[in-house]
C-alpha cells in the first residue's frame, strides 16, 4: 500500500464510528453496486474501482486485532461472495484470496456446521476462479479437444490471424494482461492454496482437497511441459506453486501422475536454473510417494516403457542389457 493508503488506513481506525462492521459492509454494498452497474471504471477514474476498494479493505482488515477479525467473519464471508462475481477484474478475485488466508492464518477454525460449509463453498469458489485466471495463457485446439496448450508468442498468433494494425494494437494489450494475471495467480495460489486447503479442510474431510486440486493441477502441468522460452516465467511459478502442494501427501494422487510424466520428459531440464531448486523439492516428494506407494511407480513406469520408442528406452532389464 501507499503511504496515501496508509494514511487513510489510519484515519478510518480512528473513527469510533467507523467499526468494522460498518466498514465492511460499505465495501460489500459498493461492490454489489459495481457489479449491477459495470462500467469501465479506468477511463472513469483511471484505475480499477473494484480493485481499489478490495486492496484498501484487505489493508485495513490486516490492521484488526485477532478478535476482531473473528467477530467479523459474518461479514467478511459477504464481502468474499461479492467478490467472487466481479469475474470481470481478475485482481479482485486475487485479493479475495488473500483475505481468505489472513482470515484463517489467524482466526480458530469455525465450529458449528454450517460456518463449515459456507467457508468451504466460498474456498471453492475462489480457487476455481484463481484457477480460471491461472489457464488464462492456456488454448484449446478444438472445441471438442479437452487438452490444452500454452499460448504461442503474440508475433505468432498475428502472423497466423494476419490482423489488421488497428485491431492489433487492442489484442496485444489483451495478451500481454492475460500473461500478468496469469503470473500473478499461479504466485498467489503457491502463497496461499497448500495453506488455505490445510486449515478450511479437516483431518476427515482431505479427501476433498483432491476435487479442488486435480483440475488445477492439469492446467498447471500444461505450463511445465511447455518449454519455449516466453513460457519459461509460468514454468517457474508452476514449479514453485506445485512443490508447495506436494508437500501434503494426502493430496499426492492429485499430482503423482502428472509430475512423473513431466519428470520423464526427455526436455525435462530445459527451463530456467533458478527453477531447480523448486523441482528438487518436487522429486524428494515424488520419491517419497512412490517409496510408499509402488503401484504408482510401477503403473507409469508400464505406461513409459509401452510409450517409448526403442532408442529412447532407459529402463532395460539387466539381462538384455548383457
Amino acid at each position: 500500500p501507499s503511504k496515501k493508503q496508509l494514511a487513510l488506513i489510519d484515519l478510518i481506525m480512528d473513527i469510533t464510528v467507523c467499526t468494522y462492521d460498518v466498514v465492511l459492509k460499505n465495501a460489500q454494498k459498493l461492490l454489489n453496486t459495481a457489479a449491477s452497474h459495470p462500467r469501465d471504471s479506468r477511463e472513469q477514474f483511471g484505475f480499477s474501482f473494484e480493485t481499489e476498494l478490495v486492496h484498501l479493505t484487505f489493508e485495513y482488515f490486516r490492521h484488526l486485532k485477532k478478535q476482531t477479525m473473528q467477530k467479523a467473519w459474518p461479514h467478511l464471508l459477504n464481502l468474499l461472495r461479492e467478490a467472487c462475481t466481479i469475474t470481470s477484474q481478475p485482481p479482485v478475485t486475487l485479493l479475495a484470496v488473500g483475505f481468505l488466508q489472513l482470515y484463517l492464518t489467524n482466526c480458530p477454525q469455525v465450529e458449528d456446521t454450517k460456518s463449515r460449509r459456507e467457508l468451504q463453498e466460498v474456498t471453492v469458489k475462489l480457487i476455481e476462479l484463481t484457477t480460471e485466471i491461472a489457464s488464462k495463457s492456456l488454448s484449446h485446439n478444438s472445441w471438442f479437444s479437452r487438452k490444452s496448450e500454452v499460448l504461442p508468442e503474440y508475433n505468432e498468433i498475428v502472423s497466423v490471424k494476419k490482423e489488421d494494425s488497428e485491431d492489433s494494437s487492442s489484442d496485444e494489450e489483451n495478451y500481454e494482461g492475460n500473461n500478468v494475471y496469469t503470473l500473478q495467480a499461479i504466485y498467489v495460489l503457491n502463497e496461499c492454496l497448500a495453506q488455505i486447503i490445510d486449515l478450511v479442510y479437516g483431518s476427515e474431510e482431505k479427501d476433498k482437497a483432491i476435487a479442488i486440486l486435480s483440475p488445477l493441477i492439469s492446467k498447471i502441468s500444461v505450463y511445465i511441459r511447455n518449454h519455449a522460452y516466453h513460457n519459461m516465467p509460468n514454468s517457474k511459478a508452476s514449479a514453485a506453486l506445485l512443490s508447495s502442494i506436494t508437500d501434503y501427501q494426502y493430496c499426492r494422487k492429485a499430482w503423482s501422475k502428472e509430475l512423473f510424466e513431466a519428470l520423464m520428459d526427455p526436455e525435462f531440464f530445459v527451463m530456467e536454473p533458478t527453477a531447480l531448486p523448486q523441482w528438487k523439492i518436487i522429486t524428494e516428494h515424488l520419491s517419497h510417494t512412490i517409496t510408499c506407494c509402488s503401484k504408482i511407480f510401477w503403473s507409469e513406469l508400464r505406461q513409459l516403457l509401452v510409450a517409448s520408442s526403442a532408442p529412447t528406452r532407459c529402463f532395460i532389464p539387466r539381462k538384455q542389457d548383457s
